[in-house]
C-alpha cells in the first residue's frame, strides 16, 4: 500500500498503556502509516498483599472456573502460579474464561484451553456468556482497581466468586513533556479508565476538552467511553470490535469520513 493511500499516514497519535505494553498497537498504528507517541499513563505492579492470590493458587483445586478480564492478570496470575510450583496442566479440570481476545491469546500462548470468549468484550458480556453457573466457585484474578460488573453479575447468577488481586495499576505522576505534546497530536488512544483518567489528572486542568488541543478521543470500549465522558473529554469513537485491531479500524474509517 502506497504511504499516501494509508488513512493515518502522518497522524500524530498518543498511546497511553503502560510502558512495555503498547507493541501490537504501535505497529497496528504504523502500518497505517500512523506517527506512534508512547506517553505511558499508568504502571503495572505486582501487588502490595501478594498472599490472597497465593492462597487462592495454593486451593486451586476447589474452583470450578478461572475468569480473566486483561491479559495482565494472566501474566500475573501465571507468574504466581510457577512460582508456587504449578503449570498449567493443573487446571485442567477448571474452565478458564476469557474476556476479549488479547486476554484469550495471553491463555493460548500459555497452553490453555479457553472455554469461554463472549462475542462482545465486556465483563457484562462474558458473565452471560459464562452460563449456568450457581453454585460454582469461580477465581477471578484481577487488577486492584477493576470494576466490579463480572463478580456482581456471576453473583447475581448464583455463583461464589472470588477476586483476588493478581496487579495493581498505578498512576505516572509526571507530566513530563505531555503539555508540549499536546498541540503536535492528531489522536489520543485510550484502553482502559485508568488510561484515560490519570491522563486527564495530569493535565491539571477543570477544563480538560480544552487541553486537548482538538485531538481525536478514540477508546477501545464503551467502559473507557464512560470514563473519559465522566472526565470531561469528548469521546469522537469507540472501537468495533473493542481490541486493538478494532481501534485502529475505528481510527482509520473515522479519518476516512471526515
Amino acid at each position: 500500500m502506497k504511504p499516501e493511500t494509508r488513512n493515518l499516514h502522518h497522524k500524530r497519535i498518543l498511546v497511553t498503556r503502560a510502558a512495555g505494553q503498547n507493541e501490537t498497537l504501535r505497529r497496528l498504528l504504523e502500518a497505517e502509516g500512523a506517527e506512534v507517541v508512547e506517553f505511558p499513563t499508568i504502571q503495572i505492579t505486582p501487588p502490595d498483599d501478594p498472599a490472597p492470590l497465593h492462597a487462592a493458587i495454593a486451593g486451586i483445586d476447589r474452583y470450578h472456573w478461572l475468569a480473566f478480564t486483561s491479559a495482565n492478570g494472566v501474566r500475573f496470575f501465571w507468574r504466581a502460579l510457577e512460582a508456587a510450583g504449578k503449570r498449567a496442566a493443573g487446571l485442567r479440570a477448571l474452565r478458564i474464561a476469557a474476556v476479549g481476545p488479547a486476554t484469550a491469546g495471553a491463555l493460548r500462548a500459555l497452553g490453555v484451553t479457553v472455554a469461554c470468549l463472549p462475542a462482545r468484550h465486556t465483563a457484562e458480556a462474558l458473565a452471560a456468556a459464562m452460563g449456568d453457573v450457581a453454585g460454582q466457585r469461580i477465581l477471578f484474578p484481577a487488577a486492584d482497581i477493576a470494576r466490579p460488573a463480572l463478580e456482581t453479575a456471576l453473583q447475581a447468577k448464583g455463583a461464589i466468586v472470588e477476586r483476588v488481586t493478581a496487579y495493581q495499576t498505578r498512576p505516572v505522576t509526571d507530566a513530563g513533556d505531555l503539555p508540549a505534546l499536546l498541540p503536535t497530536l492528531d489522536a489520543l488512544t485510550f484502553t482502559s479508565p485508568s488510561t484515560v483518567q490519570n491522563f486527564v489528572a495530569l493535565l491539571e486542568t477543570d477544563a480538560p476538552a480544552n487541553a486537548t488541543g482538538g485531538a481525536v478521543v478514540a477508546c477501545i470500549g464503551p467502559t473507557t467511553a464512560a470514563a473519559a465522558e465522566a472526565a470531561g473529554l469528548p469521546v469522537h469513537l469507540i472501537a468495533q470490535p473493542h481490541t486493538a485491531e478494532g481501534l485502529v479500524q475505528s481510527l482509520s474509517a473515522y479519518y476516512t469520513n471526515t
